[in-house]
């Protein structure tokens, strides 16, 4: 096995990150579209991905009573993990992305990187204005 010659902090920080996504991938109740599609016929892996991402697209978009949506949608999603203190967006930064959380809570801090200004839990979502305005 190849060794890792980085500093202590960001040993850690890997051995943190790969703890957490093996915790994520006995815990979590989402699928991910990449893994199914290659097991399932197509039509039954959109099914079984927009079935167990469905409680993350409900808050936004159940108010347009459109599954279908929800269930193009479902497949875009694609499963991220943050460590505490990673930043996801910061101000000034052209967003791309649309963040559903399905885990843990993201803060929201002021102009100064300190100030908690909102904390979002799980069920939250951000970046919608950034995907609505993008063109």
């Amino acid at each position: 096995m190849k060794s890792f010659n980085a500093p202590a902090g960001q040993k850690q920080r890997v051995d943190q990150y790969f703890a957490y996504s093996f915790y994520q991938s006995q815990a979590s109740k989402t699928l991910d579209w990449d893994d199914l599609h290659s097991k399932l016929p197509h039509a039954l892996a959109k099914q079984c991905i927009f079935y167990s991402n469905r409680h993350l697209l409900d808050p936004m978009f159940m108010e347009y009573g459109s599954e279908n949506l929800m269930r193009e949608l479902s497949i875009k999603l694609k499963s991220m993990i943050y460590l505490p203190s990673d930043f996801i967006i910061t101000k000034d930064t052209i967003g791309d992305e649309m963040y559903f959380i399905a885990e843990g809570s993201v803060l929201v801090l002021a102009s100064d990187k300190q100030t908690v200004v909102n904390t979002l839990r799980k069920g939250a979502y951000f970046g919608e204005i950034a995907i609505f305005c993008s063109g």
